[in-house]
């Protein structure tokens, strides 16, 4: 395809190359376009709290991601049996700081997490502390201001989505 790169064709159509860039698709060769990284990996997420930041027993902590590109994929399951934090709560610990743009969709589950009665638990946002967290959030059956969640002192949580890096 041209001089220091490495590509692939069918019926005389580029189809790909590698470039100093990354794997560039079709005839782009934009530097910003080129996917440049892939990577899996494990994490150990942490639980904190917004006002006190505390120290929680953990009775295990798992978490893997999957990077392609800027975008990460995460899975974590963690439980603690005591936390000493104050606020809400947050998780710490992300294999990469996310971007300061929009961007992430998250879902978990949890047992044992004092949410407010009548709440659908099933939103996070990506982006506390300045990207390096994950904030946790629960919105009323049926409507209704969205609110942050509080700490717990004994909790478990089951997370998975994907977030944006800078």
């Amino acid at each position: 395809p041209a001089a220091d790169n490495i590509g692939f064709a069918t019926n005389g159509v580029i189809r790909g190359r590698w470039t100093t860039d990354g794997l560039c698709f079709g005839s782009d060769t934009a530097a910003a376009n080129a996917l440049d990284d892939y990577e899996e990996g494990t994490f150990t997420p942490t639980v904190k709290g917004t006002s006190t930041t505390g120290t929680a027993n953990y009775n295990f902590r798992q978490a893997k991601y999957t990077k392609i590109g800027r975008l990460v994929f995460i899975d974590i399951d963690m439980s603690w049996s005591s936390f000493t934090g104050t606020g809400e709560l947050q998780i710490t610990g992300l294999p990469f700081t996310a971007a300061a743009e929009p961007g992430g969709n998250f879902t978990y589950a949890s047992s044992n997490l004092g949410l407010t009665a009548s709440t659908y638990n099933s939103l996070a946002q990506v982006g506390d502390d300045a990207g390096v967290s994950i904030g946790l959030y629960q919105s009323v059956v049926g409507g209704g201001a969205i609110s942050r969640v509080s700490v717990d002192a004994a909790a478990a949580i089951w997370l998975n989505g994907f977030y944006i890096a800078a």
